[in-house]
């Protein structure tokens, strides 16, 4: 394929073809899967979720490449980390409990990056590719907790190699993004930011 505006490669599909975008079948989950030699193994899979259907991550209603069986298990455990890290924060940074910008936008990033959105290969329909989250998603995700672009780079950067956030620069990297905006900037400690990202590696 020629390279796509910049020069960066793009597949025919609109998708970049040197990132390794990863195969929801392929990553470890609590569904049971018969391979083609008959093998069984336990892998995620991309799972149709309604708004409304979890509780934390009520908002989620996309095709999600999901690990647990139910989703509702993974949507109870974001919600007992997010309020385990709150509750840390708010004890460091009073003013963190009064930012309802930041728990908002916090509250559905982390829940984006739990359940993020399968994207179908448009040449083999049995294959679904997990989509990472946009680098200016995270960015601003975190901004609006640290107020510190820095540190929010810091961040998004050791999301990387996980491959839960698509790397800065790369337009053509389909990727996902909820961001409409940087609110009132409260003070969600890096720390915080970094053990939920880490955690889903």
């Amino acid at each position: 394929a020629p390279p796509a505006p910049g020069g960066l490669a793009e597949s025919p599909f609109g998708r970049a073809n040197d990132y390794k975008y990863k195969v929801c079948a392929d990553q470890p989950g609590s569904y049971t899967v018969t391979d083609a030699d008959g093998v069984a193994a336990q892998r995620a899979q991309c799972v149709s979720l309604d708004a409304g259907e979890l509780g934390f991550c009520s908002g989620v209603a996309w095709d999600a490449c999901v690990h647990t069986d139910p989703p509702l298990t993974l949507d109870k455990r974001v919600l007992n980390m997010f309020d385990t890290l709150t509750l840390a924060q708010t004890a460091m940074y009073p003013e963190l409990a009064g930012d309802p910008d930041c728990l908002l936008i916090m509250s559905e990033y982390m829940c984006a990056l739990t359940f993020p959105r399968c994207d179908p290969d448009p040449i083999d329909p049995l294959i679904y590719y997990e989509l990472p989250a946009c680098w200016d998603y995270c960015l601003n995700s975190v901004y609006v907790c640290t107020g510190d672009y820095d540190v929010a780079k810091v961040s998004c950067n050791a999301s990387l190699a996980s491959g839960v956030v698509a790397p800065e620069g790369r337009p053509d990297i389909r990727c996902t993004s909820a961001a409409e905006g940087v609110g009132t900037a409260g003070r969600l400690a890096l720390g915080v930011v970094l053990a939920f990202t880490l955690a889903l590696a």
